[in-house]
């Protein structure tokens, strides 16, 4: 009588563990996705600002590296919607860092076909130019972009972390809960 109790508080604890863990999982899981809207909100702002430069330096046959522009945030923005919607899947941010690599080293490029600013003073004038303006527009972005990425990372990490401890690692792999993947977020502007 007295290992029947005993194996039935036993179970009991089991269970309540068991529930408590995946809960646990759970909310790491929806953590991390929580914190990849930050990263998506800051690419929504990112490519409202190349469709403004796009539409500021209008595509022309003296400037290739301005339709290679367009083609790169195209890219992105469908990594990134993909991303969105399976923030979790290791394929599709590793396609989405894919893709603000190829962004940002193609902004460098169409940034290099802007024509400097002239006039008498040029040095002072090239800080006010377009291309230094368009340039600090897209520093900027980054550098609000910065926390968002971090605070992805941060997720990611606790959310791994907690699926390779060994209990919860049984439960992890049960349901088939997969690790994530943290974001390389590279979108300095290359140099051409």
């Amino acid at each position: 009588m007295a290992l029947s109790a005993l194996f039935w508080l036993a179970a009991a604890a089991l269970l309540f563990w068991a529930v408590g863990a995946y809960n646990r999982l759970v909310r790491l899981r929806a953590g991390v996705a929580q914190a990849f809207a930050g990263i998506a909100a800051h690419g929504a702002r990112l490519l409202a600002l190349l469709e403004e430069f796009g539409a500021a330096n209008p595509v022309g046959e003296a400037m290739p590296a301005h339709a290679v522009l367009k083609a790169a945030a195209a890219q992105f923005a469908i990594c990134l919607a993909a991303a969105r919607a399976a923030p979790l899947h290791a394929a599709e941010i590793a396609a989405l860092a894919t893709a603000a690599q190829v962004l940002g080293t193609a902004w460098g490029a169409a940034l290099h076909e802007l024509p400097e600013a002239e006039g008498k003073d040029a040095p002072a004038a090239a800080a006010t130019g377009p291309r230094a303006l368009w340039r600090q527009r897209w520093e900027e972005e980054q550098m609000q972009s910065s926390a968002s990425v971090q605070q992805f990372h941060t997720a990611v990490q606790h959310y791994n972390a907690a699926m390779a401890q060994f209990p919860a690692l049984l439960l992890a792999w049960l349901f088939g809960f997969k690790a994530a993947r943290a974001l390389e977020w590279h979108l300095s502007q290359g140099k051409p």
